[in-house]
């Protein structure tokens, strides 16, 4: 699970562990999470997502479920995004899903299935005034929810 440590992936992990889920994280930094394996690291180094899914299976046995809760949120008229808020809100909100989705189907097929959740924002449906960079982002992600959600192939 990404973005482990804040408010709503702290929720998550502990409805999970609760659940009887064993649970890998990882965020910036993974230290008191309470969950059974951490992976420290950056969301926007490709690398490190694409071998995080294979990293938490081979630590915890397996991998049924991926939860991309990672998010940045740029606040801010176009006039005034940068092109770094721009390159990070993309890399963190839309590429490190896609390249652990697609590292992480390969396993579940693999194993006969699994479930990945996306969290988005009611603005990748419907956006709000202003802040381009993040409507932008989360509509990508909402996106590649639903086409995922369409995956015709048996996995």
């Amino acid at each position: 699970m990404t973005g482990a440590a804040g408010g709503i992936g702290r929720a998550i992990v502990a409805r999970l562990r609760a659940g009887g889920a064993r649970v890998a994280v990882t965020d910036r930094a993974v230290d008191g999470l309470g969950a059974e394996a951490g992976f420290a690291g950056d969301l926007t180094d490709g690398a490190f997502c694409d071998a995080l899914p294979s990293r938490a299976a081979e630590t915890l046995g397996g991998l049924d479920i991926l939860v991309n809760n990672a998010g940045i949120i740029t606040r801010g008229r176009i006039t005034e995004a940068t092109d770094e808020d721009f390159r990070l809100s993309m890399a963190v909100n839309v590429e490190a899903p896609f390249r652990l989705c697609r590292a992480a189907i390969a396993i579940m097929a693999g194993a006969g299935g699994g479930a990945i959740v996306n969290t988005s924002s009611c603005w990748g449906v419907h956006p709000g005034p202003d802040h381009p960079v993040c409507v932008m982002s989360k509509a990508a992600l909402s996106s590649l929810t639903q086409c995922l959600g369409r995956f015709t192939e048996r996995f």
